[in-house]
């Protein structure tokens, strides 16, 4: 994978815009051992349907610039049934990451179709066009 580019914090360590960081503390607990995983699912959840965001930006959102690897992960391990709108995070090309488990990248792309993004020939998806502008 390789690293996203993008805007980035000048507040480290905290969520990126006054509105969006007033919606991720508002759902944010009190800080404890799970506050960046809690953060983390806070921003996916606000990733508005038929949009995308690269882990990197979910990342840096989170405060934890440079920490992609932690939002896949984080992403990876969520348990069966949480209604966690994991699917629309994609890598820094648009694309859907390859996994584990093969039957995920398919359903990941029917979740996004159903929303209306679309994938181009080389199953990229323009970020452009596609992706979450937090102060949208």
């Amino acid at each position: 994978m390789s690293r996203d580019s993008g805007a980035s914090s000048t507040n480290a360590g905290k969520p990126l815009g006054s509105a969006l960081e007033r919606q991720v503390h508002s759902f944010s607990q009190p800080m404890n051992l799970d506050d960046n995983r809690q953060t983390i699912l806070t921003i996916v959840k606000l990733i508005p349907a038929g949009r995308v965001a690269t882990y990197g930006q979910v990342a840096r959102l989170a405060g934890l610039p440079k920490n992609w690897r932690q939002v896949g992960a984080v992403l990876r391990d969520l348990p069966a049934g949480k209604e966690i709108p994991w699917f629309r995070v994609v890598n820094s090309r648009g694309e859907i990451s390859n996994r584990s488990r093969p039957d995920s990248e398919g359903l990941q792309r029917e979740h996004l179709e159903r929303e209306g993004v679309r994938f181009d020939q080389r199953g990229r998806i323009d970020l452009l066009e596609f992706g979450w502008q937090p102060d949208e």
